[in-house]
């Protein structure tokens, strides 16, 4: 979903009660074109969206923006695949960074997450992602800590070694590298409401939205039987 096309929506429920209550489990998920065998990617809708959603005791309701749409309607607009061959940190969080040796993403792109891993599966599996920008930099000029969080270790050696293996053993300060900009479009979607819902007085709420929003998304696995 593109911004024009985020603009184009009616907001006004946004503050109502029981706005969120519109949208209803799905049956047909699992005869969806590019679904993986291991990922449930309506499992959310257990709690997010539903009519019974228990506000006391499961994770935050939607409502508002995106509030209707499930993982599965976000995977049938997808722009292609993002495979991966390895756990990282860094895609279990709401946003994150890849680098490439060459400009592969658009902004503007969704493309779904697929594990090469053998089960179980993390739990970012088959989430849909946004490309929010790609931008080409020097290697030289790019900072110690993106490239530790890249290639998930801060350790020199390991870091370096993780470019070597997207730019190749000749590689210098001079080439070009390109940091490509994510983030799991429901997972922003959520946090914005949080920020919007849970406060107190002035200050956002980390304990609420720990709980309803952020420890679900970020530990919970996803897998199916």
């Amino acid at each position: 979903m593109a911004l024009e096309d985020f603009m184009g929506e009616d907001d006004s429920t946004d503050d109502s009660s029981d706005s969120g209550n519109t949208s209803t489990p799905r049956s047909d998920v699992g005869d969806e074109e590019g679904k993986d065998e291991h990922y449930d990617t309506d499992a959310d809708m257990e709690f997010y969206g539903s009519g019974n959603a228990d506000i006391g005791k499961n994770p935050l309701e939607r409502r508002g923006a995106m509030s209707n749409f499930t993982p599965s309607d976000l995977v049938k607009e997808k722009d292609g695949d993002i495979t991966i061959d390895e756990d990282n940190i860094k895609f279990y969080a709401p946003m994150f960074t890849i680098l490439t040796a060459e400009q592969k993403y658009e902004s503007g792109e969704h493309r779904q997450l697929k594990s090469t891993l053998d089960a179980p599966k993390p739990s970012w599996n088959g989430r849909i992602v946004s490309c929010i920008g790609s931008m080409g930099i020097k290697l030289g000029k790019l900072n110690k800590e993106v490239v530790m969080f890249n290639t998930g270790s801060h350790s020199k050696k390991k870091a370096m070694q993780g470019v070597k293996d997207i730019m190749g053993d000749g590689v210098d300060g001079n080439d070009t590298i390109y940091v490509n900009f994510f983030g799991d479009a429901m997972f922003m979607r959520d946090l914005a409401q949080a920020n919007h819902e849970l406060r107190t007085d002035q200050l956002v709420d980390l304990e609420e939205i720990g709980s309803r929003v952020v420890r679900k998304n970020m530990i919970k696995q996803s897998i199916k039987d």
